[in-house]
């Protein structure tokens, strides 16, 4: 996702921004205020930066050529409207003039937080602290949501790929023998398994997390007791059999 500081919009009377276009007029304005400039980092993994560039009916032939997020699509069209955009924002001086030194995730964010930069894409988490600290740093500090459309140009559309139903791709070492096997298989049955699942992914009722009327666990607050979950909600575990928590309801989710 991508925060964007919705009191410097406000400062230079400017809405949310809905495409790549307004996004650079808004920056044009907090230049002009002296507010800063657009966030970025320099892409060396993950390659999914053409995602915003891609047409509205991308060719199969392509997709399937090109997304990979392994392997940047240099000889792509949708690579090449992503250097012009980002060219066109470093000489309008609406880009951080340094974004390249941003080798990860963790420099954007110590520039958004510092106020440097006015965007910050990542990936949220349970357990983010980005906009307490960028409020601890300036109280007045306020934030919303891009939508993905505002870092696409207008004849463009953004693309991505919908998370799948199942878990993480894996398999079982060829040398193991049958009684290996089956352990693996039941273990995955066995966290498959609801009541099983649902602990795993929320902890113990009353101690890490309270049900509220609808039965959608809410977790309490800065718990650290015995049960505490890893990071992310214990992802790393349950992630073997489910991409994410399902109530049986997509408005739940």
């Amino acid at each position: 996702m991508t925060l964007i500081r919705q009191d410097w919009l406000d400062k230079v009377g400017k809405q949310k921004p809905a495409t790549r276009e307004e996004l650079q007029e808004a920056a044009k304005a907090w230049k002009e205020a002296g507010l800063g400039k657009l966030g970025a980092q320099i892409v060396n993994k993950s390659y999914t930066y053409e995602y915003p560039f891609i047409s509205s009916s991308p060719d199969k032939k392509e997709l399937n050529l090109y997304l990979d997020l392994n392997v940047a699509p240099l000889t792509w069209s949708a690579t090449k409207a992503y250097l012009k955009t980002m060219n066109q924002e470093f000489n309008d001086g609406i880009l951080d003039p340094e974004f390249y030194l941003n080798a990860d995730d963790a420099a954007w964010k110590a520039d958004f937080v510092a106020g440097n930069v006015g965007t910050y894409s990542f990936y949220i988490s349970s357990n983010t602290d980005v906009i307490s600290s960028l409020k601890a740093n300036d109280p007045g500090a306020e934030v919303s949501v891009l939508n993905p459309t505002a870092l696409s140009p207008k004849d463009s559309h953004p693309y991505y790929y919908k998370y799948p139903p199942y878990g993480m791709v894996m398999g079982i070492n060829s040398k193991t023998d049958e009684k290996q096997r089956a352990a693996v298989w039941m273990f995955l049955n066995w966290m498959s398994q609801p009541e099983n699942l649902f602990y795993l992914q929320n902890g113990v009722e009353g101690a890490n997390y309270t049900l509220d009327s609808d039965k959608i666990a809410v977790p309490v607050k800065d718990f650290k007791g015995e049960s505490k979950l890893s990071n992310n909600n214990n992802k790393d575990y349950w992630c073997l059999v489910t991409e994410m928590t399902d109530y049986g309801d997509e408005a739940k989710i």
